[in-house]
């Protein structure tokens, strides 16, 4: 396969307009916040901002949209195109099960996202995160800069898109919360992974390359052992099912068939937050005692006990966890555009 010289340079259509966005491709929710970027005397305006939520299922076998990046060609000159689909589509895989990882998704995610604002011709400035910036960091970069070609129901939209920053995963939830300190220590708890960063500003504290993580030990784990709860098994007279386990937890009031697990699921909380935030703290130890403020995020924080052992532990919980992170991503972008234009 071969690539001519990829550009970032503004497309100069008649009539294109700049959008700025900042999108979280996660586990479980493709997340997008956008506004169309407009001139105003001494600097720039933010105008129709748009959040766009949805789950992050994804799938190459479906032809409903097919985009080509200008000057991508295979070795016998042809144009190389791909097809996908975003949504529950027969097969559709999770981005996180998906062999072909997130900067492979992140830009048919964000262009599904704003498929109905975007005009042929159109900019766009991307921001987004990794967790692990020095290994992705490039490969996310280089799946968002390109003048690119979508067509949708014989629709076709070409836009110029470019990313030049790609941040440490969870610095924006840390930005949501407008912290009153420079060091801060965000406990991220995900549905496979348990993640926790020192962050000093908007980057990584000084000798801290990557977020401390334990893999597979997430609300994944939690709901999991919830299916083998003894107490909530003897009174239905059987074993749970994963999903039914995770309906329980979920609901704010831990019923199920006319009955109340929230004893049960209060047990099981603590003892998977015993257990997993003192390991993932026990890879810090010095990070934990030096930062001011400790905040956590994730959707488990809105289970009314997990949000409850975090205070205790002196744990801040995010304001709307599940989108923290977008959100402090697009008030970062927002500043250094405007800084930039001034």
């Amino acid at each position: 396969m071969q690539t001519q010289e990829r550009t970032s340079k503004k497309t100069s259509a008649k009539g294109a307009r700049n959008f700025l966005a900042s999108i979280d491709p996660g586990n479980q929710n493709i997340d997008v916040i956008f506004a169309e970027v407009t001139q105003k005397k001494g600097g720039i305006a933010f105008t129709n901002e748009a959040h766009v939520t949805i789950p992050s299922l994804v799938s190459s076998d479906v032809d409903d949209y097919t985009f080509s990046q200008s000057g991508l060609v295979d070795g016998s000159g042809e144009i190389v195109a791909r097809q996908f689909g975003i949504g529950a589509y027969p097969g559709a895989q999770w981005i996180k099960d998906s062999p072909d990882g997130k900067a492979q998704w992140v830009l048919p995610a964000l262009i599904h996202c704003m498929w109905t604002a975007l005009k042929d011709g159109d900019n766009i400035t991307v921001y987004t995160s990794v967790h692990n910036a020095q290994a992705y960091r490039d490969e996310m970069k280089a799946a968002l800069n390109g003048v690119f070609t979508f067509v949708k129901y014989d629709k076709q939209k070409t836009m110029t898109v470019k990313c030049d920053r790609v941040l440490v995963e969870g610095v924006g939830a840390i930005k949501s919360q407008n912290p009153s300190t420079v060091a801060n220590l965000l406990l991220d708890l995900g549905g496979q992974t348990v993640m926790l960063a020192p962050y000093s500003g908007l980057k990584l504290t000084a000798g801290c390359d990557q977020p401390y993580q334990l893999l597979h030990q997430g609300t994944a784990r939690l709901i999991a052992e919830f299916t083998k709860c003894r107490a909530v098994n003897e009174t239905l007279k059987r074993v749970l099912t994963y999903q039914e386990a995770r309906s329980i937890i979920d609901n704010p009031l831990h019923t199920f068939k006319g009955h109340d697990f929230s004893g049960s699921v209060k047990a099981e909380v603590d003892k998977w937050l015993n257990q997993v935030v003192k390991q993932v703290e026990s890879l810090a130890p010095y990070h934990v005692e030096e930062c001011p403020n400790k905040f956590a995020t994730g959707g488990a924080v809105m289970i009314p006990s997990v949000r409850a052992w975090l205070i205790d532990h002196g744990y801040t919980p995010v304001n709307d966890p599940l989108s923290a992170n977008v959100s402090g991503l697009f008030i970062i972008a927002k500043a250094l555009e405007e800084r930039d234009a001034n």
